[in-house]
């Protein structure tokens, strides 16, 4: 069946994920990643980092594009990666390829706030790139991202609600963020019950070391090294202290 499938632009990468998903789980991800290769023309790899991030197939952006992404879009691939591996750190021996292209300095939008993911820059040199409503969108996202991603739900879920208030629906970071909020509150628990939860099915929270000790390893890996990531209690309503603080930052 997927050998019939054609599908041109960005519209079409959906489908080809999708493929590319079930004949992973039938024939092996090497198979896999020759089959959808052969479908997408090189120009559309690194626009394809982004649709597979969103259909969180997390290894696509490394299997498929090179390890040295190149044309256009090469920052927000690169971005895609530094997502995907605060989502799945799983690919922990990903890592140090990260630490290498962050390490040197840009003023690349999507390059600093990849940066920041992997936690070489600070939240506040990310906020200072903030120039318009669709910066905001997107850096509120990957801000929320990395505060869920230490355990730290309700700061997360701050940053969510701003990203998802800009309304640039047409903004993958909304919707991520959107169905991140829209999930939490379907379980219909407090934030601080769902991150113990979580911790106690396995989920790998990641804890951020300081940045002169960032330069050289950047993480702990806190399922081989288990700390404990504090995160206050709070139910469907979000506190309006840490909304307000987050709202003082931006200069609302």
């Amino acid at each position: 069946m997927t050998s019939r499938i054609r599908a041109g632009g960005i519209e079409g990468l959906g489908f080809l994920i999708d493929a590319y998903s079930h004949l992973k789980a039938y024939g092996g991800k090497a198979k896999a990643a020759a089959w959808i290769r052969s479908h997408i023309p090189q120009a559309m790899y690194n626009p394809l980092a982004m649709m597979a991030y969103d259909q969180e197939e997390f290894d696509l952006p490394w299997e498929l594009i090179d390890n040295r992404p190149q044309g256009k879009y090469t920052e927000f691939a690169w971005l895609m990666r530094a997502a995907s591996w605060v989502r799945s750190p799983s690919q922990g021996n990903r890592l140090h390829m990260l630490l290498h292209y962050y390490s040197r300095d840009s003023k690349d939008y999507y390059y600093v706030t990849g940066k920041y993911l992997v936690g070489l820059t600070s939240q506040k040199n990310v906020l200072a790139l903030m120039i318009n409503e669709k910066r905001r969108c997107e850096i509120a996202y990957y801000i929320g991202l990395r505060a869920q991603a230490t355990g730290n739900y309700r700061v997360a879920a701050g940053w969510f609600r701003i990203s998802e208030e800009t309304g640039l629906v047409k903004n993958g970071e909304l919707r991520w963020a959107y169905n991140t909020l829209y999930q939490w509150c379907n379980e219909d628990k407090s934030l601080s019950l769902i991150a113990a939860e979580d911790r106690a099915a396995g989920h790998p929270f990641l804890v951020y070391r300081s940045r002169p000790q960032a330069a050289k390893g950047a993480f702990i890996k806190s399922w081989e090294q288990p700390q404990r990531v504090p995160c206050a209690v709070i139910a469907v309503i979000f506190d309006a202290f840490v909304l307000g603080a987050i709202g003082l930052i931006l200069g609302r």
